[in-house]
């Protein structure tokens, strides 16, 4: 008589193959993808000496709402990371109704409109804006 094999026993068996082949087969994929389409696959280290970018410069890491409602108060505090002494927050364009305190950007829309508003992130001489579009309804 043949011991018969469990049905958990094979589906372990069984699924391990299959990852095994399918980590495999991902693998030799995408090292043949690097060789045959290298202008795909670029290092970030060659990004950030080519293109002169920082990845370690500030940036705004929450988002404001995108909508406000006619006489509502409209609340936004930018959260900036990495953040130090250094760094500096400056609204650059904004509805009128719209203000900056240094922490803080709020006001009370008085009618309906589509616009934006402009942050510029400053650190040592350097600087990024970053514009957000705010719809403003009844």
């Amino acid at each position: 008589m043949k011991p018969k094999v469990k049905p958990i026993k094979l589906f372990i068996i069984v699924f391990a193959l299959l990852m095994l082949f399918g980590i495999t087969g991902s693998v030799l994929l995408r090292n043949y993808n690097e060789r045959k389409y290298p202008e795909r696959f670029v290092d970030d280290e060659d990004v950030v000496s080519e293109q002169g970018y920082d990845k370690s410069f500030p940036q705004i890491i929450n988002e404001p709402s995108r909508s406000a409602i006619v006489g509502e108060v409209y609340t936004f505090t930018p959260r900036v990371s990495p953040s130090d002494d250094m760094t500096n927050l400056v609204l650059l364009e904004a509805p009128d109704w719209l203000v900056f305190d240094g922490m803080t950007i709020n006001g009370t829309p008085d009618e309906p409109e589509t616009t934006s508003f402009i942050l510029r992130i400053e650190k040592e001489g350097h600087y990024v804006d970053e514009e957000f579009f705010l719809v403003v309804s009844n």
